[in-house]
């Protein structure tokens, strides 16, 4: 089976050589008021938003030529719309029918479907009749919806023999009933045990996530520890995928290399090359680059793991992204600003914010705030996550880790990617004793149940130790275009976050339309839209509490507008 897994690749790719007879893709139309881009300063050119748009990191979804076969839930071709049902923004120069973000990698008819970092950290902001583009923003897409529905699919494909029928002979043509249908069948099974077993184990049925969110870390757990990191002869881990059911807001981008540390809970060191490497890694297999370490068996008795026995993780793209995204400024408010309210505004945030989020020079970075959650007290969810167990398959059985359920998922997950970054060729940066996890996390909901929290001290530093997660509080430029806010996206616009979490809305509608004076999402949306219903502080760890960040609730209308008509211009 170890060699059957690590020539997975070639055996689809060769057999996508065969199935290169697929119709011709169908050409399909923008919507009529084509996107402005916003100001991101001058070094961010167009040749730079085209790269970021499409550089492929070495995500591996599906063949391509799979996907055209399927049929979506009602019956149409899966392809029909070029994915933006999925809130996914077009892109007319495809050439596969696929949308901005997307990509199609390989020989022309052997594509494998990926998704780039735009795909989720791009956004169109529309408002008064014109559409606006942010780059590097937090994206507007139901990511939970397009990989239940390929699942959906694909499992129609699986169980229904007329459905696997026109399947193999949508790609077989005059080929049906020989080897290469024998080849289809053995692939498209191997690749639907691995894809459903995940999807099925992931996937919330309660308590979707929405548009414009999704549990990354938890994604990114699930596919390291319950598919990549599997024993021969059935490769998977299923005791090892759980519930994503801490959804976060997508973060913004601009600004994030300058962060000590990143990730919602401040979990992931920022500071080093194999920091930095080893997180963008992170994100690559959470959306589906290959990654299935093998056992070497040299001569010289060396039975140590094989980390690129197969992977498809495009490492100097992901450099070259990061360079990308050092260039990347924050979008320039595009409407008109109260140049005086501003000014006074300026003064409110130095009172108010600049604590946690105003700009602290730390050896070249930005010091990045990471407040205890008995502290910010908002939703506790993302920080409990990072306490599960998993069984640490591979790894233990080539003496890499202990067998019993002791690791803890975040610690061996970044000492996995860890271990991936040293063995590549050419990387010889020593590993920074950067965070890994707080072994105790079990006082963590009595800490959540005290009414009596208070801010840190006016001039204190309010950083945890590097292995306690918390919640990062980064630098606020460019705040007005990632609504909606708090980690988990449970709060409309900024001005509701200047209301005690009592006053907030219980429930508002995510989608694309925006609210210049309460600076965020409009009340009305059309178009893709999802309804989130938020929890109060008697809920602190349903994932969706609304709970917390009560600074500044207490100041008046008019200090309250001020400091937004400041926050518009950061």
């Amino acid at each position: 089976m170890t060699v059957v897994k690590r020539h997975l690749s070639f055996v689809i790719a060769s057999l996508l050589a065969v199935l290169s007879t697929a119709a011709p893709t169908a050409g399909w139309a923008q919507t009529s008021d084509q996107p402005s881009a916003v100001d991101q300063g001058p070094v961010w050119t167009p040749e730079k938003r085209s790269r970021f748009y499409s550089l492929d990191q070495g995500s591996r979804i599906i063949p391509l030529n799979w996907l055209r076969a399927f049929k979506s839930p009602d019956g149409k071709p899966f392809l029909h719309d070029g994915l933006v049902r999925y809130g996914y923004l077009p892109d007319a120069g495809s050439l596969h029918n696929l949308p901005l973000g997307l990509t199609a990698t390989g020989p022309f008819g052997e594509e494998m479907l990926g998704i780039t970092c735009a795909a989720c950290h791009t956004r169109d902001i529309r408002h008064d009749g014109k559409t606006y583009r942010v780059d590097g923003a937090p994206a507007m897409i139901d990511f939970q919806a397009f990989l239940r529905d390929i699942d959906i699919a694909a499992t129609a494909v699986a169980v229904d023999p007329n459905a696997y029928k026109e399947f193999s002979r949508a790609l077989l043509g005059p080929n049906t009933g020989t080897a290469v249908e024998d080849q289809l069948r053995w692939s498209f099974r191997y690749w639907y045990n691995r894809y459903h077993t995940l999807v099925r184990g992931s996937l919330p049925e309660v308590g979707r996530w929405g548009v414009g969110r999704l549990d990354a870390v938890a994604m990114i757990f699930n596919r390291l520890a319950g598919l990549d990191l599997g024993l021969p002869a059935h490769d998977i881990l299923e005791q090892n995928i759980e519930p994503a059911l801490a959804p976060v807001r997508y973060p913004f981008l601009w600004n994030v290399h300058r962060q000590t540390r990143v990730q919602w809970t401040g979990i992931a060191d920022n500071t080093t090359p194999v920091g930095i490497l080893a997180r963008n890694i992170g994100q690559a297999i959470g959306v589906f680059a290959e990654f299935q370490p093998g056992k070497k068996n040299e001569p010289n008795g060396d039975r140590s793991l094989d980390f690129f026995a197969v992977n498809s993780v495009q490492f100097a793209n992901l450099q070259e992204l990061e360079v990308l995204m050092s260039q990347l400024g924050s979008p320039k408010w595009p409407w008109d600003l109260d140049e005086t309210m501003a000014v006074r505004g300026e003064e409110i945030f130095k009172q108010q914010c600049d604590g946690c989020h105003g700009i602290k020079e730390q050896g070249g970075f930005w010091k990045t705030c990471v407040l205890a959650p008995n502290v910010i007290r908002t939703d506790a969810r993302a920080v409990m996550l990072l306490n599960r167990d998993v069984d640490t398959g591979i790894l233990a059985d080539a003496g890499m880790a202990q067998r019993e359920k002791a690791a803890k998922v975040l610690k061996f997950t970044t000492d996995t990617l860890a271990m991936l970054v040293l063995q590549k060729p050419g990387v010889r940066t020593r590993i920074h004793a950067g965070p890994s996890h707080a072994e105790a996390v079990n006082s963590l909901q009595m800490l959540l149940q005290s009414q009596n929290a208070a801010p840190p001290p006016e001039g204190t530093d309010c950083s945890l130790p590097p292995n306690e997660p918390g919640y990062a509080a980064k630098v606020l430029n460019g705040i007005w275009a990632a609504a909606p806010y708090l980690h988990n996206g449970s709060v409309p616009t900024l001005r509701d976050l200047l209301e005690p979490s009592t006053k907030r809305p219980p429930a508002f509608e995510v989608g694309p339309f925006y609210d210049p004076k309460r600076v965020g999402l409009a009340a009305q949306q059309t178009g893709l839209t999802s309804t989130l219903t938020t929890t109060s502080c008697t809920e602190i760890a349903s994932g969706n509490s609304r709970c917390g960040h009560e600074y500044g609730t207490n100041l008046p209308d008019e200090d309250k507008n001020a400091l937004l008509e400041y926050l518009k211009k950061l």
